[in-house]
Formats: structure tokens, sequence, C-alpha cells
């Protein structure tokens, strides 16, 4: 079920490789909405399935994630080298 979201996003920066003389985006913003608390274990773990699913074909990709959870708080969060053992989790009230 993980797996999914990362192989949309892999045919996405494929997709703008074709497109721009096969150089891969230097960012790339994914908007993870609609989380409930219950399932921002769920979002971290598509995150970190992303990371490594794309390092593995775009390493030079920088990538950020904002998850945003329903009526509770915004959490941010962003995977900086491509090593999900840096991950930063920013809290926005």
């Amino acid at each position: 079920m993980v797996a999914f979201p990362s192989i949309g996003v892999l045919k996405g920066i494929n997709a703008y490789k074709a497109e721009n003389g096969e150089k891969f985006p230097e960012k790339v913003l994914i908007y993870r909405d609609g989380v409930n608390s219950g399932q921002y274990d769920l979002a971290l773990a598509e995150a970190e399935t992303i990371v490594s699913v794309i390092n593995s074909e775009a390493a030079s990709v920088k990538m950020d994630f904002v998850v945003v959870q329903k009526r509770v708080t915004t959490k941010l969060l962003q995977v900086k080298n491509w090593s999900t053992d840096e991950v930063k989790i920013f809290e926005v009230a």
C-alpha cells in the first residue's frame, strides 16, 4: 500500500527529466493533505518509502514533504540529503 505513492512520484520525476533535457528537477514538494492524527505514522512511512525509491533513481533531487492534519496542526516534514536518518519535523500551530 505504501509503495504506490513512490511509484507515482518516480513517474513524475522521470517525465520531468524527459521533457527537460534529461535533467532531474532540483527540488520536489509533496503536499499530503487530510491526514488525521492516527495516520501520521503512515504519512511518515510514505515519505520514507518515496525517499528510498527516488534515491535509487535520482539522488540529486531534494525533497520537501508537507503533511497537513485535519483540524489539529500542520506538520512540515523535510528530508535532507536523501538519508531517512536525517528526518526533521517542524510543527506550525
